[in-house]
């Protein structure tokens, strides 16, 4: 097994990500990442075992009613975690060398598939179902653009934080590369974190109205 290897980064939504070559993947679905001087370091989450998680735990005495399975239940979809739902718009907004990515919530269950069209890695590619484009079944979490958050976000801001710079930010958008000059001005004028908590409540609201349009049931 080679000790280094060469990846690329790239940008998911505020975070920057880095796909990890499978010869080093990590166990579980979880890792703990740390600073080592000028290193980032990345291992994996060491949980207990069941067994010794068990033997801590007392007898329950209490008895609990009967509840309907929601699942089993024809015309009661399981409601969905808001977190969720977020975590998957952030996916089905990535950009880079695998395609196209989606995300396609199961209306009955609440499952959210993962899928990047050019991509072999399990982590992209959950085993969609073989109805998986029924309309009635499933639904695809939008991106921002399908949910306006592109460049009409961008002027909003523009227009409530940087007044006397929107027809600059307007030019912008209208040639390529536009969000690349836009960032580097809200970092001249010191306000991107300004913009970061604009986007984040705007797209939490929108994805809220989006969820409400297509009788999606959120938790949290």
């Amino acid at each position: 097994m080679a000790e280094h290897r060469h990846v690329r980064l790239f940008r998911n939504g505020r975070n920057q990500a880095v796909q990890i070559p499978v010869e080093f993947e990590l166990p579980g679905d979880e890792a703990i990442m740390h600073l080592d001087g000028d290193r980032l370091v990345i291992e994996p989450v060491r949980k207990r075992g069941l067994a010794a998680l068990l033997e801590t735990m007392k007898p329950i005495e209490e008895r609990f009613p009967e509840i309907d399975d929601p699942v089993a239940c024809e015309g009661r979809p399981v409601p969905v975690s808001f977190q969720e739902i977020l975590e998957a718009f952030e996916f089905a907004g990535m950009s880079g060398s695998l395609g196209a990515y989606r995300a396609i919530l199961c209306r009955r269950t609440g499952k959210i598939y993962r899928h990047a069209e050019l991509s072999d890695l399990e982590e992209f590619n959950d085993e969609l179902p073989d109805d998986v484009e029924d309309e009635e079944k499933y639904i695809d979490i939008p991106d921002k653009r399908e949910l306006g958050l592109g460049k009409p976000l961008v002027l909003d801001f523009a227009r409530e934080v940087l007044p006397g710079d929107f027809d600059e930010v307007r030019y912008m958008f209208s040639k390529k590369g536009g969000y690349r000059k836009f960032r580097a001005m809200v970092i001249r004028r010191k306000v991107l974190q300004r913009w970061y908590d604009f986007e984040s409540q705007a797209t939490k609201r929108a994805l809220r109205e989006w969820c409400e349009v297509n009788s999606i049931e959120v938790t949290g």
